[in-house]
């Protein structure tokens, strides 16, 4: 198998991260740099819009359905929530000092963010009902701060499993 470059696509400034939705049409690049989100048609590979969304995007989930897209706001402490039918914020949620990375569960009921507190000694993981938009939990982390999030399903058990960025040794 032979990988190559199709197309180079030019985007905000500071592109980081991407996320694709479950059809694979659009893919949602997060611009640090330029304090946005750019959409991008998979079909054409061509940018269709670009989403101001406040100071350093950090991070960006897909809801399973497609409908949404969650990205952490990082210097805002918040998560913007986008209509990927309008490509429109619907909501920006409060989740602490520093927001970073996010999950869902599998079936989208829920979001996870690693927010950091300032200081960056401590954190915590803050829980996010996806119906209501509202934070329902928050779990607090004094050892070390963190940073990543993802989820998996294994049987019956959702587990959550947490980077955590280590500041002293335990």
């Amino acid at each position: 198998m032979t990988l190559e470059v199709i197309k180079t696509i030019p985007v905000g400034g500071s592109p980081s991260r991407v996320a694709l939705t479950p059809d694979g049409g659009r893919a949602y690049v997060l611009n640090g740099g330029g304090d946005s989100v750019s959409v991008i048609s998979t079909v054409t590979n061509t940018v269709t819009t670009t989403i101001p969304v406040g100071d350093l995007p950090d991070s960006v989930a897909i809801s399973p359905d497609g409908t949404r897209a969650y990205v952490t706001i990082e210097n805002a402490g918040t998560v913007s929530v986008i209509s990927t039918a309008t490509n429109t914020i619907t909501a920006n949620i409060p989740v602490g000092d520093f927001a970073g990375g996010i999950a869902l569960t599998p079936n989208g009921a829920r979001a996870y963010v690693a927010a950091a507190h300032s200081p960056a000694t401590s954190g915590d993981v803050v829980v996010i009902d996806t119906a209501t938009n509202t934070v329902t939990a928050t779990i607090p982390s004094s050892a070390a701060t963190p940073i990543h999030l993802l989820t998996a399903v294994g049987g019956w058990d959702l587990k959550t499993v947490v980077a955590m960025k280590q500041e002293q040794p335990l």
